[in-house]
């Protein structure tokens, strides 16, 4: 998978997909999943037809992980395309922060090929894609004004 900045000259003619993903914050620290690509990540996935993002992330992690998670709040949207099957393809992607009192993570070999809980130190090493940082710094700020980080 090739990823490309948003300004691309063929970003009219490219495929656009939606999705919706979450920080997911346990009792065991945070959730990452290692997706097909052997990439650490937050769990994500496409919005199915008739569901909303928020929908879409909680069945995402349950998919991936099998926890059951509960959306604490919206924290922003990351745009960004990428080539799959020489087709430029765009997505965005609406991530929520998330909680859990789910410890056991049962990855869906399927969907991902592992999923840990870490600590906030932790994640930040795991991080593979660059818009996941941001995603993940500004849940933690979320978190720690919830009083919870």
């Amino acid at each position: 998978m090739h990823r490309l900045d948003g300004d691309d000259a063929q970003m009219s003619e490219c495929r656009r997909e939606r999705a919706a993903g979450a920080a997911v914050r346990g009792p065991e620290g945070w959730l990452v999943i290692r997706d097909r690509w052997g990439c650490w990540t937050l769990p994500k996935g496409k919005i199915d037809p008739g569901e909303t993002p928020r929908e879409a992330a909680l069945r995402e992690i349950e998919e991936e992980t099998g926890i059951s998670a509960h959306i604490e709040q919206r924290l922003d949207e990351v745009t960004y395309s990428f080539w799959r099957r020489g087709r430029l393809q765009r997505k965005l992607v609406v991530y929520y922060l998330a909680t859990t009192r789910e410890r056991r993570l049962t990855p869906n070999m399927g969907e991902v090929e592992a999923a840990r809980w870490v600590s906030a130190n932790e994640f930040l090493l795991y991080c593979d894609y660059d818009n996941n940082e941001a995603i993940f710094r500004l849940a933690l700020r979320m978190a720690h004004e919830q009083g919870d980080a």
